[in-house]
């Protein structure tokens, strides 16, 4: 167990943890989700003792994770493993005999590692012959064979795309179960990463923790604004309702009528909901309806959207069945209520009027 007290740091301006208090265990991955510029890299030289915190204290089982024997930490990096003139099979070997096996063993053992991880194939091979998925696939090799007591990965898939990426995305929740007795903590800006791997998730927010527990209750059902937001790609999709002149208004000053079954908050409110549950095709009676300007589509990590506006906000939303919309075409949107979210003026979480089907 990786346990925190009290734990603040910074990094320049940047505020790495404030005041965290986190337990981390073993037998299952611990997913770090912080946006870009969250200085992630630095809160993982944090867990593995290299930085020391200001103030509070990073305690690895008994001891600090600084004082661990180098073999029981190990850190993969970005881009996988350095492209040195090394042989598959010596990397790999080497890193059983620092986990403290001896050679015998060590031989059965690359044999098993590289199995794991897709690399049978390529044990003759010299790393630096290697694409980036398999130095990626060589780095976790080299981990299954140490078998580290702490295991950290710094946004391991990064400068990975397409199909390759896809492909590996699918084998890592596989691939990082080494063993019931290692505490993984895998760090990364991308919800996706984060379902895949599965496990616990942390969502830091300015270096605070704004919210922990199973990836799916997270990222299913985020506590606030802020977390919703930090738990969604392509980016959330939001819209802000305010009472006004006798009516609730959008931030275009047009009206805007609610459901009349929702229960809202004083004050005001924000509709929010993803990408991917926007359809122009009405599957529910129930749905929110907006009527949306149509502005043309994109592509995002393989998956083609609309690009809409409504009420001077721009939104992806699912790609219609007849392509992509023409710029200014007018066209309905809309949202189950089991998948849209509501958060009063403070940006909380709004407890539904429909327990088992959430409005919005």
């Amino acid at each position: 167990m990786l346990e925190l007290t009290g734990v603040s740091h910074r990094t320049g301006r940047d505020a790495v943890l404030e005041r965290a208090n986190l337990r981390l265990e073993a037998g299952r991955p611990n997913v770090i989700l912080a946006p870009a510029g969250a200085a992630r890299s630095s809160l993982l030289r944090l867990l593995s003792g290299q930085e020391r915190p200001e103030k509070g204290a990073i305690r690895f089982g008994s001891e600090d994770p600084g004082k661990s024997r180098a073999a029981s930490v190990m850190y993969i990096r970005k881009f996988g493993a350095e492209a040195t003139g090394r042989k598959v099979r010596a990397v790999i070997h080497q890193a059983a005999r620092r986990g403290g096996m001896n050679s015998r063993f060590a031989d059965v053992e690359v044999t098993r590692a590289a199995t794991a991880t897709g690399l049978s194939g390529r044990l003759e091979r010299n790393v630096k012959e290697l694409d980036l998925e398999a130095r990626i696939r060589l780095q976790l090799a080299m981990a299954a064979a140490q078998k580290p007591k702490l295991l950290l990965l710094d946004d391991p898939l990064a400068g990975l795309e397409g199909e390759a990426r896809a492909r590996l995305l699918v084998d890592l929740a596989a691939m990082l179960s080494i063993g019931e007795r290692v505490v993984i903590v895998y760090a990364t800006a991308s919800p996706e990463e984060a379902r895949a791997i599965g496990g616990e998730v942390v969502v830091i927010n300015g270096g605070r923790i704004a919210q922990n527990g199973l990836v799916a209750d997270v990222l299913d059902h985020p506590h606030d604004l802020a977390t919703a937001r930090a738990t969604t790609h392509p980016a959330l999709n939001v819209v802000r309702v305010a009472w006004a002149e006798g009516a609730w208004r959008l931030g275009d000053g047009s009206t805007f009528a609610p459901p009349p079954d929702l229960k809202l908050p004083e004050g005001g409110f924000s509709i929010a909901f993803r990408a991917g549950h926007a359809q122009t095709v009405r599957a529910d009676e129930r749905a929110l309806r907006f009527l949306v300007r149509g502005q043309g589509g994109e592509t995002l990590a393989g998956v083609r959207y609309a690009k809409v506006s409504f009420a001077g906000h721009d939104w992806l939303v699912a790609s219609p069945p007849a392509g992509d919309p023409a710029p200014g075409v007018m066209l309905n949107v809309f949202v189950d209520r089991d998948r849209a979210m509501l958060f009063d003026a403070d940006g909380q979480a709004v407890q539904q009027a429909t327990p088992t089907r959430a409005a919005s």
